[in-house]
């Protein structure tokens, strides 16, 4: 092999790789039962009324693969503020369905008009 192949290989072995995954995918839905086996339940509500993430189960055991396995680092996206989840709940309920810990996610981005009503594209906040 020569050296610039390794070279080459190392530079692309190191760069990162990220996942970004808009949050509402990871929306609970509000069940009156657990309907499938791979829905993740993060809460009881009420006496029969659930927070329920459909195949959650599966997307947890995915996203662990795609971050332990394969090296990739997670980046939830949202439009709302409200979609930020809670990851302790997911933690928990993973623990309940006997799988690892929900993946570490190394950034969350919210898009916020309401907030940054006022920046434009190539604005970075500078002091004007």
């Amino acid at each position: 092999m020569s050296e610039n192949t390794k070279t080459q290989t190392q530079l692309n072995l190191s760069q990162n790789r990220y996942l970004i995954i808009n949050s509402a995918m990871l929306d609970p839905i509000i069940a009156h039962q657990v309907q499938a086996e791979d829905d993740l339940v993060l809460r009881q509500l009420e006496e029969g009324i659930f927070s329920i993430v459909k195949d959650g189960k599966q997307i947890v055991k995915y996203l662990n693969k795609l971050t332990n396995e394969h090296g990739y680092s997670i980046v939830l996206y949202s439009n709302l503020k409200e979609h930020q989840i809670t990851l302790e709940e997911f933690n928990n309920a993973c623990k309940r369905k006997e799988l690892k810990e929900f993946p570490k996610i190394a950034a969350m981005v919210v898009k916020d008009r309401k907030t940054f009503k006022r920046r434009q594209n190539g604005d970075h906040g500078g002091d004007e």
